[in-house]
């Protein structure tokens, strides 16, 4: 096995290739920070033979790979080999132009370059970045080195027989299509021109997102990137957002977030600490976050003390969380005077800690009532020739004797006082040095270097004493991260009604009174609605309904509850149980781009491909609208097709919902008939004499009308166009010949026919020779033009 992994931008790409399979398996991208436990996770699971790797990685992450590789593997077999290529050899441009044209074995040789393309982009995510870059440094890597082909012609490449994605164990996989089409993220630009940067729109993430803390932050991002299948992990997580979310323990919850917004990010502070390099505010910062973390410590360690059971987290942190933080607490505290260091803006040092440095300082203290003395004298001394004077100080110089330039050495020149020594002057001012400055050099010297030198040493000392507890420190922010994102989902849950989700490593799913959990917040009235996958009530469904019944805001709300509960965050519903999804495949929005080269069917027809040839029994797959973008006939037989794939599966098939506008997949028997396959619906109430009424309720049964004339009306297409439209929907159904129609000529007809309505109730019926006054209905037929 040959590993590639690169780490660009705070995002893990991966890809390898299993010599006896012959296949390149590739990583969905994902977040990825110190200490880079999910690399630690792949090559424990992987046991490759050689991990690869750019030149120009981030030498913290070489660092660990290494460390990684030099751990014997479970076998007990030699060490791993870590390679490095030039960063050329990862380039984006260079790594998709090396996939596309790899020569795979099941790839007909016919193939043109745009065919190739097409198939390629149906194995591959082109738009996966970091997985393509290590997928192109592994493909050079296993061509430089011959690997599967040893001394044969070069023109012989290694043998691949195809690319499939991978997960971790225990990870749950969601490609970028997925995230994007359930809107779990949302970048929105800043709305200030003058302004650089993103915010987070209306998205899920921004509904979860209520931390304190910038590595809470990050922490809960990556638990977005990373959804889980780990029961144990998910367990931990639900019961501690249900005990804080407990009516009984918010004043615990609310305790635990004001210690929280005082805790900062202190991996950055001990990097600067080593270099002497902590500002004012950062040393305030670290005592405040030690300060803090043992207040979180006392409040866990109440609660394991109380009566009823608590979460895992506050055991761990009662135990972690030890006498080291005192110790850091204390010996800040007792060196650094904060409230004077805030005033000042630097490092102070308390009084007590150095009794020469008190001394220095008391000195420092007396020097503006000495020196106003000396100036005194010192213009008693030179009266003859000055009227003012100052004695200053000035570091690195010492004491000074300060004038203003008289009338008299402006016009000469001549800036000599008797026995003084001119050390410099500018326009207006000159400075001396004097014996009686000179004295004081002697005796006081530069004080105010001599104060900072010794600052300087106790501050040097001080950064000695807390290296030992930088660990404790990390151990501080690493818990408080988790804190952080599971007193979010706490306060999220509360405010929004969210319930805590059963979790099962069975394939049932069962959520009463679903709600989308972004749409409720966009919407008066939100109707709930049950979700059920299982045996009895259908593991594939088929969702036909009217337009804008509602049908897409379902679909999507199932994705995010499923989402939701393997976070380990609540979910908008009344109760769930759900068993444990391993991947989470969509056809719901195609992110289109010129450069790929691809149409919009094209598109959709790669994400089908995914979820066709990845999809397991525990996989959840949904699709809306598939099949639209191509001709009808196509679109209803590709995607009859594609489910009657998932229904041959039987017990091992995933779990699917379809929406669809294509009728005639449910009534035509395109389907084999099933009891793993439902058909169901939005209900509508119709109207004649006022508008339809969408219920938003699911029910079984088939739509028969999708209204879609009447959504025309009310996005103000012209009344005529909608009239005609209708006119042919009729006539289509009916398979009535459709007659060519011309505008300018009908409204001719329509005029014409009222003019002999008028001419008929004027005519005599009782004299014959009054038929030659009424047109014959020849001479009324609407004409029709040669292009129609």
């Amino acid at each position: 096995v040959y590993l590639s992994v690169v780490w660009y931008s705070g995002k893990l790409g991966a890809a390898y290739y299993e010599s006896e399979s012959q296949i390149i398996y590739f990583l969905e991208a994902s977040v990825e920070s110190s200490p880079f436990e999910r690399v630690e996770r792949l090559i424990n699971e992987l046991l490759p033979t050689t991990i690869i790797t750019s030149a120009k990685q981030d030498p913290d992450f070489v660092e660990k790979l290494k460390i990684f590789a030099e751990k014997e593997t479970n076998s007990g077999e030699k060490t791993l080999e870590v390679e490095m290529l030039s960063s050329m050899e990862f380039r984006y441009d260079n790594s998709k132009r090396r996939i596309l044209l790899v020569n795979l074995l099941a790839m007909p040789d016919h193939y043109t370059e745009s065919e190739r393309a097409v198939y390629m982009s149906s194995l591959v995510q082109l738009d996966n970045h970091c997985s393509v870059r290590a997928a192109g440094g592994l493909l050079r890597f296993l061509d430089k080195n011959r690997v599967g082909v040893g001394l044969e012609s070069s023109e012989v490449q290694t043998p691949i027989a195809t690319f499939m994605n991978f997960t971790l164990k225990h990870a749950m996989s969601m490609d970028t299509a997925s995230y994007d089409a359930l809107q779990i993220f949302k970048q929105l630009r800043h709305p200030s021109a003058y302004k650089v940067g993103y915010k987070e729109g209306i998205s899920l993430f921004g509904i979860l997102n209520r931390t304190t803390t910038t590595v809470g932050r990050r922490m809960l991002k990556s638990w977005f990137f990373r959804p889980t299948t780990d029961l144990k992990v998910l367990t931990e997580r639900l019961d501690a957002v249900e005990y804080l979310a407990n009516p009984r323990h918010e004043e615990t919850l609310n305790s635990v977030k004001d210690c929280l917004k005082k805790v900062k990010t202190v991996s950055n502070m001990f990097v600067k600490l080593r270099t002497s390099k902590l500002s004012v505010s950062e040393w305030v910062g670290l005592w405040e976050t030690a300060q803090n973390a043992l207040r979180i410590a006392d409040l866990c360690r109440s609660a394991v003390l109380a009566p009823e059971a608590t979460p895992l987290i506050f055991s761990d942190i009662a135990r972690t969380f030890t006498q080291d933080l005192v110790s850091v607490v204390t010996v800040i505290g007792n060196i650094m005077d904060i409230p004077s260091s805030k005033t000042e803006g630097k490092f102070v040092v308390k009084s007590g800690v150095s009794e020469m440095l008190d001394d220095m300082k008391a000195t420092y203290a007396k020097l503006p009532a000495l020196l106003g003395q000396l100036a005194t004298k010192e213009l008693a001394k030179y009266s003859d020739y000055i009227s003012s004077c100052q004695v200053v100080y000035m570091r690195l110089v010492g004491y000074l004797l300060f004038i203003t330039k008289t009338d008299e050495m402006k016009s000469s020149g001549n800036l000599t006082l008797p026995g003084t020594e001119v050390v410099g002057d500018c326009q207006d001012t000159v400075y001396y040095k004097t014996p009686a400055t000179k004295v004081l050099d002697e005796n006081y010297g530069d004080i105010l270097e001599e104060i900072s030198d010794k600052e300087a040493s106790i501050i040097s000392d001080l950064q000695e004493t807390l290296t030992p507890y930088t660990q404790a420190l990390l151990d501080v922010m690493r818990f408080a991260a988790k804190l952080d994102c599971l007193a979010s989902f706490a306060s999220v849950a509360k405010d929004f009604n969210y319930t805590k989700p059963i979790l099962k490593t069975d394939r049932r799913i069962c959520v009463k009174g679903s709600r989308h959990p972004l749409q409720e917040h966009s919407v008066s009235l939100f109707v709930p609605n049950d979700v059920v996958f299982d045996h009895e009530s259908g593991i594939i469904k088929v969702l036909t309904g009217p337009n804008a019944s509602g049908k897409s805001v379902y679909i999507k709300q199932i994705g995010l509850i499923v989402f939701m509960a393997q976070i380990g965050s609540f979910v908008p519903a009344e109760s769930a149980e759900i068993g444990l999804v391993d991947k989470i495949y969509t056809r719901i929005k195609s992110k289109e781009s010129i450069s790929c080269g691809m149409s919009t069917f094209a598109k959709d027809l790669g994400q089908i491909s995914t979820a066709v040839n990845g999809a397991t029994s525990r996989s959840l797959i949904l699709i809306d609208e598939f099949g639209k973008g191509t001709a009808t006939v196509d679109g209803v037989s590709l995607l009859a097709s594609v489910l009657t794939h998932w229904l041959a599966k039987g017990d091992t098939s995933p779990r699917v919902i379809c929406a669809t506008h294509f009728h005639a997949v449910a009534r035509r028997n395109l389907l084999p008939t099933s009891p793993a396959l439902r058909f169901v619906t939005m209900e509508t109430i119709p109207g004649e004499r006022t508008e339809r009424v969408s219920l938003y309720q699911l029910k079984e049964g088939i739509s028969e009308q999708s209204y879609a004339c009447e959504i025309a009306l009310q996005v103000r297409i012209p009344p005529e166009v909608v009239s005609r439209g209708k006119e042919i929907s009729e006539l289509i159904r009916k398979n009535v010949p459709i007659r060519p129609y011309n505008r300018s000529s009908s409204i001719t007809y329509q005029i014409r026919c009222r003019q002999v309505a008028q001419e008929a109730r004027q005519v005599d019926l009782d004299n014959p020779a009054a038929e030659s006054d009424v047109s014959t209905s020849e001479e009324i037929q609407p004409t029709v033009s040669s292009d129609e």
